[in-house]
């Protein structure tokens, strides 16, 4: 695999990232005096991007906050690690309403004039054919993104998008990108290897997990704004504790992508800190090699102040 590395830096200074340091293994110690480290990467098809702070609480606390920060989105709807009594309807019975932005304006606009040819929103090939004979569009396209999301609660059916049949090969394949995941959260790693497509899940089986849905705005100037649903699992590890966020539905730009968070305890005198990776397949990017030189750091820089965002409301 061709591997390219373009920038690695600091918010305030410089730092060296990459290869097996990826992850767990970032300088952590040279946040002193920092509010942020950044590094990024480009290996090809996909752009990694971590962003790094200290909490300014306690562990404990910390972990309180950032389950409540992924929980803002909540979808009251049963995950596949649902905790006992958690009070959400059965996938069988799941209405799932738009996000206002994707009911009005440019947003609404897409659904209505996607086709076979051309569809502005995210779908298969046979989706967007549905969506193109359907009266109401817009409904179609929602009860699209409910059989997505019914599918891979209820028979672990992970679609990909235009031809691609499934995304479950593309999501192994981004978690080898970081290898040192493996030594800190070893049962992550087994559980979307392999454990968590079949039927053998109860060793590497994650504390719990929960489903949430939102909208995220990246460069908002350039970009639209994206909706997504995600299933999020919570890991234990030696050093700390993993949030993984597999998206499920993604309705712009992002063929595949996953995002972890990570809550790294710190020495006896220091506060704990706070890891986000972000690893995209972006449609854009994959254009040609011209519209990769001229855009790839853009979209790099883009979502790295888009982490700096998300952690400041978690620290």
């Amino acid at each position: 695999m061709h591997y390219f590395l373009l920038t690695v830096l600091a918010v305030w200074g410089s730092i060296s990232l990459g290869g097996d340091n990826y992850f767990t293994q970032v300088e952590l110690a040279k946040l002193s005096g920092k509010n942020f480290v950044d590094s990024r990467e480009y290996i090809e098809p996909f752009v990694i991007v971590q962003t790094a702070t200290t909490a300014t609480s306690s562990l404990a606390d910390q972990k309180v906050r950032l389950k409540q920060y992924f929980q803002e989105s909540l979808l009251p709807v049963r995950a596949h690690f649902s905790q006992a009594g958690a009070q959400a309807k059965r996938p069988e019975a799941i209405h799932i309403e738009l996000p206002i932005v994707l009911t009005t304006g440019k947003e609404v606009s897409g659904i209505r004039s996607c086709n076979s040819e051309k569809c502005l929103q995210k779908l298969r090939d046979d989706e967007k054919l549905i969506v193109q004979k359907a009266e109401d569009r817009v409904e179609a396209f929602r009860k699209i993104v409910v059989d997505r999301l019914q599918a891979y609660l209820l028979k672990k059916e992970y679609r990909g998008y235009e031809e691609r049949k499934s995304n479950v090969e593309h999501i192994k394949t981004m978690i080898g990108l970081l290898p040192s995941l493996k030594e800190s959260y070893p049962k992550c790693v087994k559980f979307f290897s392999g454990d968590f497509w079949g039927t053998t899940v109860r060793e590497t089986a994650p504390l719990e997990s929960f489903l949430r849905m939102e909208v995220i705005r990246i460069w908002p100037e350039r970009l639209s704004p994206v909706m997504r649903i995600t299933e999020v699992f919570e890991f234990e590890g030696p050093k700390g504790t993993l949030f993984f966020e597999l998206p499920i539905y993604t309705n712009h730009y992002f063929d595949s992508s996953i995002r972890m968070v990570e809550l790294i305890a710190g020495s006896a005198s220091s506060k704990p800190s706070i890891v986000m990776t972000d690893i995209m397949e972006i449609d854009e990017l994959k254009k040609s090699g011209l519209i990769r030189f001229l855009y790839t750091g853009q979209m790099q820089q883009a979502i790295a102040l888009y982490q700096q965002d998300e952690l400041a409301k978690i620290k």
